[in-house]
């Protein structure tokens, strides 16, 4: 789905099954593209989301952006790609297959440390008008 208030931005959501293939009440997987204000720039969220009380909120997340990009406040702050686990402090992500120009990979990446197994999808990075 693309935003109509946002040219460019993509978000795909769909519910999470376990290994039975029933749906885990409350949860769901969104990946978000957005796109890059600079050219050679990117925005991924790959979350798992949890539905509460009508709030989503990421429980795990990793969010790629460029290398010299701030992209958490903190004391230090974290610039590029970093990980949310639950409610402790990101971590910076320092791993070769993710990064900017690298949807796919950087996808890959998320699943495996999610424990969800891949599953087909075509990369936006191709969609784009």
């Amino acid at each position: 789905m693309q935003r109509n208030n946002h040219a460019g931005h993509m978000v795909a959501v769909a519910d999470l099954l376990d290994s039975s293939f029933t749906t885990i009440p409350g949860y769901t997987i969104q990946l978000e593209v957005k796109a890059p204000v600079i050219v050679n720039s990117c925005l991924y969220l790959f979350s798992v989301m949890r539905h509460q009380a009508k709030v989503r909120r990421p429980v795990f997340q990793l969010e790629v952006a460029p290398e010299d990009k701030r992209t958490h406040n903190g004391t230090p702050p974290i610039y590029g790609p970093h990980l949310h686990c639950g409610d402790a402090e990101p971590t910076p992500v320092q791993h070769p297959n993710v990064h900017c120009g690298s949807w796919a990979s950087s996808l890959e990446w998320f699943l495996e440390q999610a424990r969800i197994e891949p599953f087909p999808m075509d990369d936006p990075e191709d969609v784009r008008l």
